[in-house]
């Protein structure tokens, strides 16, 4: 078994493997992991979950079923305004930073919300997908540079991706080159190498108009 670390690790740490995906409900996990295991998880993550009320988490996921019922009516520029609203409705429900709690339950309208913008207009599409990593708990220097690693999870690295080619779209090749080694490194973190990733983003670079 090979374990990529996305951070520094004390010497002696206990390292933790999900036995069951996060996006699944607390009961629906414990249940699982009870029934076939036999244990109840008490990781940080359940931990947190298990602490809040039953009518805030039912409240998150009555927020979350009514704008995805709501948006197939909508026409695309409604629908980033109904995004962005289930977004702060559901943020409301948090009390612990994302550093503390990942957002897992908000990615997916956070991912949809971006692709809104990228195409035409990138700066803003930028602007969502910074969101959604700092939703999964990532946190950044003035620069624009990882300072805290987060969940490293399915939306990180095509969200950084989008970075890359949304900032060489507008001519910031440092900052796209940037993002596609980050890239690079959360592909190499999941997959076990980077290599043919790197071959991809370099050919988005050089994609990119000049000038």
């Amino acid at each position: 078994m090979i374990l990529r670390a996305a951070a520094d690790i004390p010497s002696g740490s206990e390292l933790f493997t999900p036995y069951v995906s996060l996006y699944r409900d607390l009961l629906s996990r414990q249940t699982h992991l009870q029934d076939r295991y036999g244990f109840t998880c008490t990781c940080a993550y359940c931990a947190i979950q298990t602490e809040e009320s039953l009518q805030v988490r039912k409240n998150r996921a009555s927020i979350l079923e009514s704008f995805a019922t709501l948006l197939p009516s909508l026409d695309p520029l409604s629908q980033q305004g109904a995004l962005k609203k289930c977004i702060s409705e559901v943020e409301k429900t948090y009390t612990l930073p994302p550093s503390d709690f990942p957002r897992l339950e908000l990615l997916d309208v956070y991912w949809a919300l971006a692709l809104t913008y990228h195409q035409h207009w990138p700066r803003e599409g930028i602007a969502v997908s910074m969101n959604l990593l700092n939703a999964l708990g990532f946190e950044f220097g003035d620069d624009g540079s990882i300072s805290r690693v987060g969940y490293i999870d399915i939306h990180a690295m095509p969200t950084m991706s989008q970075l890359c080619i949304s900032w060489a779209a507008l001519g910031e090749m440092q900052r796209a080159e940037k993002w596609g080694e980050s890239a690079k490194a959360v592909c190499t973190i999941i997959m076990g190498e980077g290599t043919r990733f790197e071959e991809i983003y370099k050919g988005w670079l050089e994609a990119a108009p000049k000038g």
